[in-house]
């Protein structure tokens, strides 16, 4: 069997006139040029430009099948094949005229944000209610373009075909309408852009807006790295937090709580000695948060503010006291990579923890909740017991009692002079207020008993 003439002959035997050469040459270069063409039209939004690349693809691929089957069937007459042949370019033109139209609105009426340190084009209000009007354009004239080539050129067949359209449209706007409207509310209050980091309905899961189109939204789930889609009318009816767009320039406010047990006071006789005790055991606790914001400051990969770290006491419970600690993360870069966003919203609040474990060690606080009532045994410096101070307490201080009856004679100011004194003499000036306080109660109660020795 001679092949080459056999498909010489085969080819020879393809009647093609003129309509056939133009068609045949306008789904050639649909085949070759439409990835290229959608691409280009839909470079921000590269999975778009996908969809409507093998969306033209496909049609162009039926295209060619019509083709083969008017030449090499008799399924079909010429005229069906024409007729179907002008009703698939006119759907590739009005899938070719609505990718223009997007892109055209977008460039020249949308705006210019930066995303991951790149500048892209998003659609807005303005823009979206163009691309809305534009397809409605596009597919009426698409419609009445097949009512056309179909022959229905008579007033009534061009009218029922019209009203059965406005009818299919009026019975199912309560589907897809609804997410049109919302979409372009969503865009015009600015409340969620593509790149925020937004939180609906207090879930605990947290979102990057990823891309929005007419009728949904794309998200990026920052917890489980997944993607989900939520409808417009859905999303429009939740409560949105945008952590992105935070209330000042401060950045997003966090929180972490302590609950410290109380610290250990010997001595509970004297209320002022106690008021100190507690105020130090406070300062102490502020010192271990200063100290960690100073070692998360020194760390690049932790996110926080320049916003100094803020301690309150926020309860005081049965067994232990609970401190409520406040700082400031970066604000969010807009980003449509989770990475990224872990990084300030996962990775810096433990990062922060770390720092306050790390701190309150160096300073001995134990921040381990108490399950009993057990008081807190300090190891700060502050709270060390005095030497020199324990041991007049346990001698119960004959030495105090002399040095009593040494000032009990004077006056009152003369007295407070003396007390300075002999304080400063017995402890020296390094000694902790603490220390100092406790015994100058203790000199005082011993003076006091003296003059009323005397008086009696």
């Amino acid at each position: 069997m001679d092949i080459p003439k056999t498909l010489t002959q085969f080819v020879a035997s393809i009647q093609l006139d003129q309509i056939d050469y133009i068609l045949l040459s306008i789904n050639i270069a649909a085949l070759i040029f439409s990835g290229v063409l959608f691409r280009s039209l839909y470079k921000d939004n590269k999975e778009i430009g996908s969809r409507r690349f093998r969306t033209a693809f496909l049609i162009s691929i039926v295209f060619l099948g019509l083709q083969i089957v008017d030449k090499f069937t008799n399924l079909i007459s010429h005229e069906e094949f024409l007729k179907g042949s002008y009703t698939l370019i006119t759907l590739y033109l009005g899938l070719l005229a609505q990718s223009i139209i997007h892109y055209v609105s977008k460039k020249n009426f949308g705006e210019v944000k930066e995303v991951d340190g790149k500048k892209e084009h998003f659609e807005n209000a303005q823009s979206r209610m163009i691309v809305i009007l534009g397809n409605i354009f596009v597919l009426l004239i698409e419609a009445y373009t097949i009512i056309k080539i179909f022959g229905a050129d008579s007033m009534l067949t061009s009218t029922g075909a019209f009203g059965f359209l406005i009818a299919a449209v009026a019975f199912t706007n309560s589907v897809w309408l609804p997410d049109i409207y919302k979409g372009v509310f969503n865009l015009k209050s600015k409340m969620m852009e593509v790149g925020d980091v937004v939180q609906l309905n207090n879930e605990k899961d947290l979102y990057i807006v990823r891309e929005t189109t007419l009728t949904y939204t794309v998200f990026l789930s920052i917890t489980d790295n997944t993607r989900v889609l939520k409808f417009n009318n859905v999303i429009s009816s939740k409560n949105i937090k945008n952590l992105t767009k935070s209330a000042s320039l401060d950045g997003l406010r966090k929180t972490l709580t302590y609950k410290i047990g109380y610290p250990k006071i010997d001595d509970q006789k004297r209320p002022g000695s106690r008021k100190i005790y507690i105020k130090k055991y406070i300062a102490a606790i502020r010192e271990m948060a200063d100290n960690a914001y100073q070692e998360c400051l020194k760390d690049e990969t932790i996110h926080i503010s320049d916003k100094q770290f803020e301690i309150r006491v926020k309860d005081a419970g049965d067994f232990a006291i609970e401190f409520v600690l406040s700082y400031y993360i970066k604000p969010l870069p807009k980003t449509k990579l989770t990475s990224k966003v872990r990084e300030y919203l996962i990775k810096t609040p433990l990062k922060v923890n770390e720092n306050i474990l790390i701190s309150s060690y160096e300073l001995g606080i134990d921040l381990s909740t108490p399950v009993v009532e057990i008081a807190t045994t300090m190891t700060y410096p502050t709270f060390f017991e005095d030497r020199k101070v324990s041991t007049l307490k346990e001698q119960k201080s004959d030495e105090i009692q002399d040095l009593a009856k040494k000032v009990a004679n004077k006056d009152e100011e003369s007295i407070e002079k003396e007390i300075e004194e002999i304080v400063s003499q017995k402890l020296g000036e390094d000694a902790s207020e603490v220390h100092k306080e406790d015994l100058k109660e203790e000199l005082k109660e011993e003076i006091e008993k003296e003059i009323s020795r005397k008086d009696n």
